[in-house]
């Protein structure tokens, strides 16, 4: 079995939510059921199961609340006989709610 898991970042910012998507390629076993999809706050693993996702090869996940850090995930697919693959390659997302610093050394300029 081979995937590829890639983010796509669907829309970010803070005031509307963040959210993306996990995208990977299908499988071309005839007997598979499903893909699995984990999550982990450290790079490697553990990961936990953050959905079952049935046999769709895409995941739109709204990070919304979600404190700042780097996001790790990687998929698994599985068949029929709900025999589990290894993990995929990982990818990750840095959340970032973090406003800027403000300007400084604003000041008013009279024009004439």
């Amino acid at each position: 079995m081979f995937f590829v898991l890639c983010l796509l970042f669907a829309g970010v910012g803070v005031v509307y939510g963040e959210s993306i998507k996990l995208v990977w390629d299908a499988n071309v076993e005839s007997d598979l059921a499903g893909y699995k999809i984990y999550s982990s706050a450290t790079t490697g693993g553990p990961y936990v199961l953050l959905q079952d996702v049935g046999n769709v090869t895409e995941l739109p996940l709204d990070l919304t609340g979600k404190p700042d850090g780097e996001i790790f995930y990687v998929a698994t697919a599985y068949d029929l006989k709900k025999n589990e693959s290894r993990y995929s390659n990982q990818a990750s997302y840095v959340v970032d709610h973090t406003a800027p610093a403000a300007p400084s050394g604003c000041t008013v300029v009279e024009i004439k």
